[in-house]
């Protein structure tokens, strides 16, 4: 019996068809408990070399559109879309690649720091950078542009030691640039700023390459450094993790040959808008769009009200086969495709799957997704998770079966074995494959503390098997075990589980939360509000102080409502929510509370929002507090 037989139910609509390979897993326990759980499944072919993907995409369609992005205005909108075929992108990057051979730029110079959103400039910058064997670290935007401080930046810069920094509009950079000792090292700019000596872009990619730049290209190894990813630990600060050729071609070729969804060339086309900063979308995405030899849509949307807009506004007129993306944007996605007819025919026309990733889903969000998806087709969709880090390029777990489960961490990838050390009634993951990172960047402490005496990277998440009897069934999540707390009983608090339990209780009012209760009596809940959602539900008008919403009657006995339904089934001190309180300042990026993908620092908002927490464990509560 397959997983998919085992885990859909027959009364329920089947899924539709993707032509995923059978589970090929094995299970070793040791005597002390600790368990080797592998893949024996072989991935595709691959050669550990990134540009070659590139080489081999125009060498079959070199004319066809590999990124497409809609022009931006002068006024902050955006108007027709603009394409950049793959025979384009190997004709900047060539260019470039040659302007950095004959800057003496390489391995051993210092990276090439992007400061800019994706776009064409930034993938030509990137390609260079591999044709060059320059790394390039493309670095949150949000460190130049929403931060007042710059205190991430100026670490970054300081621990990386760039030969050379890429800005796309160099007047809105140009605050940050300036914050930087910049010395010797070059700014390249598609629009110049006005104080800071700079390159031109279009000037650079019309340097004539010569043989020297193929050569580079051929002596590309595994071991070469292509990028430079940067990760936020419990301390907020960014550690600069090495991403290798090996890494990046590696678990490219892993997560395809798993996911095998038939559509390669022009057929194969998603939309993307996660930033090319972060493994997910500059690897994972990207990569493997490369990979199938289709066309990625950048999307300058965000899954933020007032910015998902511009998503949606694609997403009327084209259909992805394949979408993947944050539970922060499919939470916004869904209820679009329940209010829009027209956009849940386009949506469901062509695609095959979904997937998310980097968050768990809340079930209700899933139950709402399949909901809108059996409506307009008559089928489920098969929604994968995948699971990894920047540290593992990132995925080294995929759901790659259908199931109604949400939580999952999935089945290994081909190549991949998980070790699981027992942890309290769960267990610690940690992992060995092709695509785990050598190292973080001048900071040999930290790389040696990553890795087990085995050599297993330790990624600090907790999980366990769907049933431990059927190992093909794969893990599940348990949490971060940085985050997990006792109550003062002694008793354990499983905070990764329980936040997504809040959120679901509390939907579809609740956008994110954080779990409370670490030394204290109970537990309690932070959250910040889907604003709309409660509006519409208080009655209030959109201009009216969110505040207000937030204290009405019809809101508190919603959330009251939805704690006491989950406590009713979770009677246990170490699942029970006893109050709760809203957020109605949103995340802060400087107090490292939120990443620009939308993840929630747990620790950092309980340091940060330290009276929110006191007001909740108050003898006498105040108004705001909710209490069940």
């Amino acid at each position: 019996m397959t997983a998919e037989q085992t885990q859909s139910a027959d009364t329920q609509p089947p899924f539709r068809h993707v032509d995923f390979p059978v589970a090929d897993v094995s299970v070793e326990t040791r005597d002390d408990g600790v368990i080797y759980y592998r893949c024996h499944l072989e991935p595709d072919p691959y050669e550990p070399n990134l540009y070659r993907l590139l080489e081999k995409a125009v060498a079959e369609r070199a004319d066809q559109t590999y990124l497409k992005i809609r022009e931006k205005l002068a006024d902050g909108t955006t108007g027709d879309w603009l394409e950049l075929t793959y025979g384009q992108l190997d004709h900047n990057a060539r260019a470039l690649g040659q302007y950095f051979l004959d800057q003496g730029w390489g391995q051993n110079s210092g990276p090439i720091l992007v400061l800019s959103e994706n776009s064409f400039a930034h993938a030509s910058i990137m390609f260079g950078g591999y044709a060059a064997q320059v790394p390039v670290a493309s670095v949150s935007p949000g460190y130049s542009l929403m931060s007042t401080s710059y205190d991430k930046l100026k670490h970054v810069f300081d621990l990386v030691k760039p030969c050379a920094i890429f800005v796309e509009d160099g007047p809105r950079f140009e605050p940050a640039l300036k914050a930087l000792d910049l010395g010797a090292c070059q700014v390249i700019a598609g629009t110049l700023p006005a104080d800071v000596p700079a390159l031109e872009f279009d000037r650079l990619t019309a340097t004539t390459p010569t043989d020297a730049v193929q050569r580079s290209i051929d002596a590309i190894t595994g071991d070469t450094i292509g990028k430079i990813l940067f990760t936020s630990g419990s301390t907020g600060m960014p550690k600069g993790v090495l991403q290798s050729h090996q890494l990046m071609a590696s678990n490219c070729s892993m997560t395809t040959s798993v996911r095998r969804l038939g559509d390669v060339g022009a057929d194969y086309q998603v939309i993307d808008w996660l930033p090319w900063s972060h493994s997910f979308g500059g690897n994972s995405n990207l990569n493997a769009c490369l990979r199938m030899g289709g066309t990625l849509y950048i999307d300058q949307g965000r899954p933020l009200p007032g910015q998902f807009e511009e998503t949606l506004r694609t997403l009327r007129d084209f259909a992805p086969s394949f979408y993947s993306s944050t539970p922060a944007a499919f939470a916004l996605l869904v209820t679009a495709l329940e209010d829009e007819p027209a956009l849940r025919k386009m949506f469901f026309s062509r695609l095959k799957a979904m997937s998310y990733g980097g968050a768990s889903l809340p079930e209700d969000l899933f139950r709402r997704m399949q909901n809108v998806a059996v409506k307009e087709t008559g089928q489920r969709i098969v929604l994968m998770s995948g699971y990894g880090a920047t540290e593992t390029g990132p995925s080294v777990t995929l759901s790659y079966f259908a199931s109604d489960l949400v939580g999952l961490l999935g089945l290994p990838l081909p190549g991949t074995t998980v070790k699981l050390v027992p942890h309290g009634d769960t267990y610690e993951l940690r992992f060995k494959a092709p695509c785990i990172t050598p190292g973080y960047v001048n900071q040999p402490d930290l790389t040696a503390a990553a890795f087990d005496e085995e050599g297993y990277y330790k990624i600090g998440d907790a999980g366990s098997f769907v049933d431990p009897a059927r190992p093909e069934l794969g893990l599940k999540f348990d949490g971060r075990v940085a985050e997990e707390f006792k109550l003062l009983t002694g008793t354990f608090v499983s905070v990764g589980k329980l936040r997504l339990d809040a959120v679901a209780a509390c939907s579809p009012l609740v956008r994110d939360a954080v779990i409370t209760g670490h030394d204290r009596d109970f537990i309690g809940v932070m959250a910040w509000p889907h604003e709309a959602q409660v509006r519409a539900l208080a009655g209030v008008d959109a201009d009216a102080p969110l505040e207000q919403a937030l204290s009405a009657p019809k809101v508190r006995e919603a959330v009251m409502q939805g704690l006491a339904a989950h406590n009713a089934v979770n009677k246990g001190s170490s699942t029970r929510l006893k109050r709760f309180i809203w957020l109605a300042e949103p995340p802060n990026a400087d107090g490292h509370e939120i990443t620009d993908k939308g993840y929630i620092n747990q620790r950092a908002t309980l340091q940060r929002r330290a009276s929110f927490v006191e007001r909740l464990y108050a003898a006498t509560p105040d108004a705001d507090v909710i209490e069940v």
